[in-house]
């Protein structure tokens, strides 16, 4: 089974987007995705063979007042993101970009969604079938920053950004059955995670402290899942895609910058043809 990882990173995931919209155009269907938090939303378009979609809005909604920021918050009574307007009122049947949820569920690509556990800290893992027609709330729990949003609730509990627990899900994927990974980056791959700039982070969530704890290690997470992606990629198991040098901010709103990087992604996507073609 060949599978692809979308680490997403908010509009930095932009250029995984440019990934998939490229494996659309040369008709590349891969056996299996996993995402992680707009990582998701990418995965959920590719599977629907909705190309361009997911461009939409990180060039336009994103930048939305609904969709962040101070109105935002107010209307969600504390988070600075609001997800049920980017991932319901413009992703239903009826909003302005909606999901093509027939299209995604006939799809024979297994589909998975890291969220974190907000009690326990831990990843949990959803597939495509908890979803339902304008019903994305696990994308939602999937995309939930801790820094940005208060916990998401989902099926009795509630959730945060799955890059808290699992930012790399390199181990989930092989232990779901993948023989080949394409693993998609928002920095260069001999780019290691900083342990002081997490730790520094994780100081601003003691309300939450399994949430806190866990985000302390999250560079130790990340640099072990990347060792693990490159021991695969030099034995011709991987293909690791990354932008060469990304300027881009999480939450920047240069089009520019989104659109080059976009355009990087598309580029690179061009390769995983050649991989697929190398066998192991």
């Amino acid at each position: 089974m060949i599978g692809i990882i979308d680490v997403g990173g908010a509009n930095r995931a932009v250029f995984a987007d440019g990934v998939f919209d490229s494996l659309l155009d040369n008709d590349i269907i891969l056996d299996y995705c996993i995402g992680v938090s707009a990582g998701a939303a990418n995965c959920a378009s590719y599977i629907a063979g909705q190309r361009g979609r997911n461009l939409e809005f990180y060039t336009n909604y994103n930048f939305s007042s609904h969709s962040i920021g101070l109105l935002a918050w107010l209307k969600t009574g504390g988070s600075f993101i609001d997800l049920d307007y980017i991932y319901g009122t413009l992703s239903n049947h009826d909003g302005k970009s909606p999901l093509d949820y027939d299209a995604m569920m006939r799809s024979p690509t297994v589909f998975k969604i890291v969220a974190t556990d907000s009690e326990t800290a831990e990843p949990v893992y959803f597939d495509k079938t908890v979803m339902r027609q304008d019903d994305y709330r696990a994308v939602c729990a999937s995309s939930c920053d801790p820094e940005a949003c208060k916990p998401y609730p989902y099926n009795g509990r509630t959730y945060f950004d799955g890059y808290v627990s699992d930012p790399l899900p390199v181990e989930r994927a092989l232990k779901d059955g993948c023989d080949r990974l394409i693993v998609i980056l928002t920095l260069p791959k001999t780019h290691m995670r900083s342990s002081r700039s997490f730790e520094k982070r994780a100081q601003k969530l003691r309300k939450y402290p399994t949430i806190s704890a866990k985000l302390a290690e999250g560079a130790e997470l990340y640099n072990k899942a990347l060792a693990r992606c490159l021991k695969l990629e030099e034995q011709g198991r991987a293909l690791i895609l990354f932008p060469e040098y990304n300027q881009l901010h999480p939450l920047d709103k240069d089009k520019k910058k989104i659109e080059l990087l976009y355009q990087e992604g598309y580029e690179n996507g061009k390769r995983v043809r050649e991989f697929l073609s190398r066998g192991i």
